[in-house]
């Protein structure tokens, strides 16, 4: 702590609410599927589909949030 006293401080980084939105919202788009059927009845269904994140996707998101957090 004493090594600190004499440097300037450091400014804040943070990241803003809505860049925080935007991303959550862009990887759940880029990992949910649609399908859009027909059966015979000629009646629409929606199918719905997103993929579970796997570990790696979630470790290399964090690596790459980290920094702008200065952990």
């Amino acid at each position: 702590m004493a090594s600190q006293a004499g440097t300037p401080a450091s400014p804040h980084r943070y990241i803003e609410p809505l860049t925080i939105g935007l991303v959550t919202a862009a990887l759940l788009v880029l990992q949910t599927r649609v399908k859009f059927k027909l059966d015979s009845n000629h009646k629409w269904s929606i199918e719905i589909d997103k993929k579970s994140s796997g570990d790696a996707a979630v470790k290399l998101v964090v690596q790459r949030l980290l920094p702008f957090l200065g952990k």
